[in-house]
């Protein structure tokens, strides 16, 4: 199958979890086949320091990359080993049980986002099924010392995310 190399920028606007808009840029080189316009899974990269021990992750998740855009919001890309529904339903089930608050989600078709709690540390979850492999997600975290702005918990929208795995 031919490979193909894109060049992506992404923008993000961090306006509802941390109290601001901004945007940054980063450039990614993702492989993509051409016929799926799946991406190869990618390999193992630098520990995230900052990632707490209690955001519970899937055994065998690993970084992908630490895209830190300052000393107070962090940005990680991990590599999941399970398949898109297993593993929001890890998050679902084991952030509330290690004491996070799950704010309201959304989630389309194979894309999934939350914020939480993390006591007086804020966190917002972007899970995607992006890998030609399957068996494999995409999970971004955003974690931060600010809380200000983020999305009330406990709102009437908080059930949506579930409902991606229903």
């Amino acid at each position: 199958m031919r490979r193909v190399t894109v060049a992506a920028t992404a923008s993000i606007c961090i306006a509802g979890l941390f109290g601001g808009c901004r945007t940054e840029s980063h450039t990614e080189a993702p492989t993509v086949t051409a016929a799926g316009g799946c991406v190869a899974v990618p390999n193992e990269g630098a520990a995230l320091a900052w990632l707490p021990k209690t955001v519970p992750l899937p055994q065998g998740t690993y970084p992908a990359s630490d895209e830190a855009t300052s000393s107070t919001i962090h940005v990680g890309v991990l590599v999941v080993p399970l398949s898109y529904t297993d593993a929001l339903k890890f998050i679902l089930a084991e952030f509330p049980k290690a004491g996070l608050q799950m704010g309201p989600g959304e989630s389309e078709h194979g894309e999934a986002e939350n914020t939480f709690l993390d006591g007086t540390k804020a966190g917002q979850f972007k899970l995607r099924n992006v890998y030609c492999d399957t068996s494999k997600s995409e999970l971004t975290l955003r974690y931060g010392d600010t809380v200000e702005g983020l999305p009330e918990l406990g709102s009437d929208n908080s059930t949506s995310t579930t409902a991606a795995v229903n």
